[in-house]
């Protein structure tokens, strides 16, 4: 027999009224220490860095965006790269990898750029070009990206902020330049997970085990977030990732994605 969930308000992007689905999925066996959790538009790819093994890990879901559907399918090395990737992000079209993290030393966090031969398949991935994002802060957790790929958004450990940068060549990231930060202290000691609405009107922070919402007035424009409310289930969740639909959510920590219906 099914059981119906009821809701008190909320909906979708909203995290006044997250409730768990019961799901968990367990990445440790492809590394004992994931960083952030991301899915392809079509919901039917999850991928998470591997801090550990120095790479991508792509998964499939025979069920798009169904967790409990999930399997190991391939990896990708970044090690010839540096070590310690934090996040990965993609194109919207799946051509391009982003990966951010303390890639060539303790002081010179990147955003490291590979193109893939096939779309959303890390397997066909090759290194392109990097850029160095240390002289506003050391460490890179995560990269998102405007969705026309003219910006790009970095969250840092470090300087507990998120960074805007513009892109010269859209979803180039070797043109990029620093325009502004917004500073997440209120709500964080240490953000590890950024994801941004595709219009831009929408941000999630992940982090010491809560995500946290935030609204911004002007699309795409960091500095007019505002803090909305937060969510600290049980759990060490340190990234936030959500459906196409924004009625299902989906948290990383020690190893492990939980679904949420929002």
């Amino acid at each position: 027999m099914s059981q119906t969930q009821i809701f008190s308000g909320g909906g979708a992007w909203t995290l006044d009224d997250a409730r768990w689905d019961g799901v968990i999925f367990s990445a440790g066996a492809q590394d004992t220490s994931q960083n952030g959790v991301v899915f392809s538009v079509s919901g039917t790819s999850m991928y998470m860095c591997g801090d550990t093994g120095n790479e991508v890990n792509q998964y499939n879901l025979t069920t798009p965006f169904d967790l409990s559907t999930a399997s190991f399918s391939q990896v990708f090395n970044v090690s010839a790269q540096g070590a310690g990737p934090r996040g990965v992000s993609f194109r919207t079209n799946g051509l391009k990898m982003f990966v951010a993290g303390n890639v060539s030393s303790a002081s010179d966090g990147e955003v490291n750029e590979y193109t893939l031969a096939s779309a959303w398949n890390v397997s066909s991935a090759s290194f392109l070009t990097g850029v160095s994002v240390s002289a506003n802060s050391q460490v890179p957790n995560a990269a998102a990206f405007r969705n026309n790929g003219t910006k790009m958004f970095i969250i840092y450990g470090n300087t507990i902020a998120i960074n805007e940068y513009s892109l010269a060549s859209a979803w180039t990231v070797s043109g990029a330049s620093f325009t502004q930060s917004f500073d997440v202290s209120n709500q964080f000691v240490s953000p590890t997970g950024l994801f941004i609405r595709s219009d831009g009107l929408k941000a999630f922070v992940g982090g010491n085990a809560r995500v946290a919402e935030y609204t911004l007035t002007s699309a795409w424009d960091i500095s007019t977030s505002t803090f909305v409310q937060s969510f600290s289930p049980s759990g060490d969740f340190a990234a936030a990732t959500f459906r196409d639909d924004g009625n299902k959510m989906y948290t990383l920590g020690g190893n492990n994605v939980r679904q949420f219906s929002l």
